[in-house]
């Protein structure tokens, strides 16, 4: 597993503080189809959610604001091909779901991930792999 973090001077995200944050997400050198990536605080609390597709995602703090405060973070990823709780066709709930990643990036305490958000733009590639 590799990961690649690229800070780039430019403009900042808001007069807030938050800084444009995204990158790309790749499962054994191929783009992510879908899922999530979640930045985390020190403190454990989500600072950031990107919306994978394609392997692309940009960050944000919350739907109407973009971006995300500077600061060093873990991350996980999430990344299903049947959702937890989903209902299949026979209208059966389905229990654990299945991830289509290994499980271990799915928390931040296994995921091995880390983010370092700079001021200006902020680019991250996240290389993860099925072993």
């Amino acid at each position: 597993m590799a990961v690649v973090a690229t800070s780039l001077t430019g403009c900042s995200g808001g007069s807030d503080g938050r800084v444009t944050a995204g990158g790309t997400v790749t499962l054994d050198g191929q783009p992510l189809p879908d899922g999530t990536v979640t930045f985390f605080d020190n403190n454990g609390g989500s600072a950031g959610v990107g919306i994978i597709s394609n392997g692309q995602f940009t960050l944000s703090e919350a739907s109407s604001s973009t971006g995300i405060q500077p600061g060093s973070y873990k991350v996980a990823v999430q990344s299903w091909e049947q959702e937890p709780g989903a209902v299949n066709d026979a209208g059966e709930i389905v229990g654990e779901g299945k991830s289509r990643i290994p499980e271990k990036y799915n928390s931040t305490d296994t995921s091995g991930l880390t983010a370092d958000v700079g001021s200006g733009e902020n680019e991250f590639t996240f290389e993860l792999t099925s072993s």
